[in-house]
């Protein structure tokens, strides 16, 4: 509050100490230069050198040519401008507040100078010289040892990670099929694949911790209780006989200390190997899904501005070096400028009120539909469960092929009906199906789960059966979702070239994404019971990926209705987050409330998985305060709590972009009126130059007072007064 008038005082200041010069200096000034100078050469400073060349001419008019030679600057005019502003900038360098190399001293420089009585030109002429003044005492400043070694580790650091971010660019997984797919049929189905990379990879991570802490230690001591079972084939299929007691699974890990010297708890080791595995995949999963929705959704919810043009004069990859390479990108940017192309026509179109009310009377019908559909299926599951597969050897092969079946038929046919939908939008049927396969997926397995625990929790060994259970729809869902469906891809192939020429086979991406986000759920539900089945699950991962990518090179076409992908990435990650939300819950009640089985297994020593911390390791009691804070905070109602403040928390950040969106557009239009005003003010100045400005055009007198912006008259013809101008053009009366 005190800096305005503090400038002004120096400012003031300033003044007064070169004040005598300043006389001197007018005098011999204007001795040189006629009373108009001044107005010429500030037209020139303000780049209307159109109205100053026309003063020019009207004063060599008025005087016959004779102060031709006198309308320059000439050599003295620049020595007295240098002297005065010398002594200025002299007298403002003894305050060593205004000469400190800070936002806020440079603050008190633009305010003093801002307040100094002189001309513009002594003004830049006294700020570029402290400018050059402040750089060379700034420079003169040496860094202190502590803050040139936090720089050089600082630029080290960033050199370290911009060279692995480079190396793992150069070694960058299925980098050329991925090329090809996005060349190809653009990015909406490369968006999948991605995804499909982006789990095998999260899940060879896991793969790998399991093999590291729980695997490998268990190798070293043999079980010794373990059985000489044949090996059959229909083991890998089903997952019991001789696999049952093999490392596939938690009933074949001790309760023991591995090793004398250096003594390794397996229960410690399986209990918190598979706790940060979920942190770790749920901390993961989370935070890729909240940078891709920022990145995707409000970073760009003020909207891209030149799309065309930055696709068009900045899309090509100056690095390609083959004709391949080149041909792809071509194929690339054409794709992407259809779905731009397609984006635009869409927003184009309008409906009639009566097409709008029968498209949202058939989607609310559909709705209701699907809703009772994905009730039915789980009604049918319920009772296939409980009925027909009342025998157990029945119900290991019976029960995966109808549940994976369900999964696989109903997905389609939740595709098929969308289309009598009417979205315009691609995105939104992708979206739409997308959730509601998500719900069928979830509803499905929570009633797997449920059923199981209800009938199959007295076995000795429950969590065995439960791990044995999941790998079985593993390795069924493989074989339905993924072979036999590849199969009908080939058959449909052959059907539409040979038949129906006018149909051909696209790939359809929801499906396909859903598919592999319910092959995850399955996982991450037995992962905690089966820790070798991250590596089964990485094998069937790195199948699918060849054998969807032969089906789309070589059996598929591109859509006929283009897309932009942008936002999809976005989706799949909130789908999978959610999903492992879920299990994470339906994990802690199993940790928290199922009783352990007493013959086998890590935790057979304790009632409950969770026992294995405040008992074993906070040898906390039952009445204590750390005890009863720990079930305060894992009670749902905190934990939903949580929830929600995260929901409110990403629903601000979203009303802050569109907030922050209203103001950019209206700093946009102050920006194109601050244009408009000073084309109008050099139009007058202009105008004025020329000997027009006394004269009338069409009975309209031009008086810079009745016209100017702040004007009752011109905010009355014009909206208000606010700076938001009317649509009227000012320049429009004069013309």
């Amino acid at each position: 509050m005190d800096q305005p008038s503090t400038s002004a005082t120096n400012a003031s200041e300033y003044q007064n100490d070169v004040e005598y010069q300043e006389i001197d200096d007018e005098e011999e000034f204007d001795a040189h230069h006629p009373s108009n100078y001044h107005s010429i050469h500030r037209l020139s400073d303000l780049n209307n050198r159109q109205g100053g060349n026309n003063l020019q001419k009207s004063f060599e008019a008025r005087t016959g040519g004779t102060v031709r030679r006198n309308l320059g600057r000439n050599s003295q005019t620049d020595v007295l401008l240098e002297k005065h502003a010398n002594v200025i900038v002299s007298k403002m360098e003894q305050d060593e507040a205004l000469m400190e190399d800070s936002p806020d001293a440079e603050e008190l420089r633009r305010t003093a100078l801002r307040d100094m009585p002189q001309c513009l030109t002594i003004k830049r002429c006294v700020k570029d010289k402290l400018s050059k003044s402040v750089s060379r005492k700034s420079k003169r400043k040496a860094l202190s040892c502590w803050k040139m070694m936090k720089y050089r580790a600082s630029m080290s650091f960033t050199k370290l990670n911009m060279n692995i971010k480079d190396l793992a660019y150069s070694f960058e997984l299925w980098y050329a099929p991925l090329k090809k797919i996005e060349g190809n049929f653009g990015t909406g189905v490369a968006s999948f694949f991605k995804f499909l990379r982006w789990l095998f990879l999260v899940n060879f991570a896991i793969a790998t911790i399991c093999t590291s802490f729980i695997i490998i230690p268990k190798l070293t001591r043999r079980n010794e209780t373990a059985d000489s079972e044949d090996w059959k084939f229909a083991d890998l299929i089903t997952g019991e006989g001789h696999l049952s007691n093999t490392l596939m699974y938690y009933g074949f890990y001790t309760n023991e200390t591995i090793g004398s010297n250096l003594s390794y708890s397996m229960p410690h080791a399986y209990f918190f190997t598979m706790l940060s595995i979920y942190f770790v995949s749920f901390a993961v999963i989370g935070i890729s899904a909240a940078k891709s929705y920022r990145r995707s959704f409000i970073e760009t919810e003020g909207g891209l501005k030149n799309v065309f043009a930055n696709k068009i004069f900045c899309g090509w990859d100056y690095n390609i070096a083959t004709k391949d390479a080149a041909d792809l990108k071509i194929k690339a940017i054409y794709n992407e400028l259809k779905e731009l192309i397609g984006e635009t026509k869409r927003h184009k179109k309008k409906s009639t009120f009566y097409d709008k009310f029968l498209v949202y009377a058939v989607q609310c019908c559909m709705n209701v539909v699907v809703l009772c559909l994905i009730m039915g299926t789980a009604a049918a599951v319920w009772y296939f469960l409980q009925n027909v597969t009342s025998d157990r050897g029945t119900r290991i092969i019976m029960a995966p092929i109808f549940v994976n079946g369900v999964m696989t038929l109903m997905p389609m046919f939740l595709s098929f009906i969308i289309r009598y939908e009417d979205y315009k939008n691609p995105k939104i049927t992708l979206y739409l199906t997308l959730g509601r396969t998500f719900v069928l997926g979830a509803v499905t397995i929570a009633v797997i789960v449920t059923y199981w625990l209800q009938n199959d929790s007295k076995s000795p060994c429950w969590e065995t059966s439960l791990a044995q259970e999941f790998y079985r729809m593993i390795v069924f869902d493989f074989f339905i979702s993924v072979i036999c469906s590849a199969v009908l891809d080939l058959l449909l192939f052959l059907f539409y070239k040979y038949v129906r020429k006018d149909v051909y086979l696209e790939f359809d991406i929801a499906w396909n994404t859903m598919q592999i986000i319910y092959n995850q759920t399955l996982f991450w539900v037995g992962l905690v019971f089966s820790p070798l089945l991250a590596v089964v699950v990485v094998v069937k991962l790195f199948l699918i990926w060849y054998i969807r990518y032969a089906i789309v090179m070589h059996l598929c076409k591109p859509s006929a209705k283009s897309w932009r992908a942008a936002q999809t990435s976005t989706w799949f990650l909130v789908m999978a987050f959610m999903s492992l939300m879920c299990i994470v819950g339906l994990v802690g009640y199993i940790v928290s409330y199922m009783p352990t089985s007493k013959e086998c297994g890590p935790f057979r020593d304790y009632d409950h998985i969770y026992e294995i911390v405040t008992l074993g390791v906070l040898q906390l009691k039952a009445n204590s305060t750390v005890w009863s804070v720990v079930l305060f905070i894992t009670k749902p109602g905190v934990i939903a709590v949580a929830l929600l403040f995260l929901c409110a928390r990403v629903y601000y950040a979203r009303a802050q972009a569109n907030a922050q969106k209203e103001i950019v557009s209206q700093y946009r239009s102050m920006l194109r009126w601050s244009a408009k005003d000073k084309e109008y003010y050099y139009s007058l100045i202009s105008q004025a130059t020329k000997g027009q400005w006394q004269y009338q055009f069409h009975d309209k007198t031009i008086n810079p007072e009745l016209y100017a912006p702040d004007s009752q008259f011109y905010a009355r013809d014009n909206g208000d007064q606010t700076g938001n101008y009317g649509q009227n053009s000012r320049l429009k009366k004069y013309a």
